[in-house]
């Protein structure tokens, strides 16, 4: 039992460091810095699932985007009825003809 608690607190760890670490305007010198990451570590059965949902969600934000992208990429690319590359769902606007009365 002990063994797992400290391999999951290791891994809760390592997580909240390089999270620490990557954030460019988090005080690294702060003691008060050092104290949360101990209590994150310490208190891992709470804080481990809220950072893996959360990095579940990015990854599956990232990967709808990525998809979206290359979505887009195909429908310009694969023009079925265009030798030149075009885009398939191009909108135009007509404004309303004036009359000079």
């Amino acid at each position: 039992m002990a063994i797992a608690y400290w391999t999951f607190a290791g891994i809760t760890l390592t997580l909240t460091v390089n999270a620490f670490l990557k954030d460019q305007e988090a005080i690294k010198h702060d003691n008060k810095a050092f104290l949360f990451i101990a209590l994150t570590t310490l208190l891992w059965p709470i804080t481990l699932p809220f950072i893996v949902n959360k990095k579940l969600q990015r990854a599956k934000a990232m990967k709808a985007i990525k998809l979206s992208k290359q979505r887009r990429k195909l429908q310009v690319v694969h023009s079925p009825t265009a030798e030149v590359p075009t885009v398939l769902s191009t909108t135009f606007h007509h404004s309303p003809a004036t009359s000079d009365s």
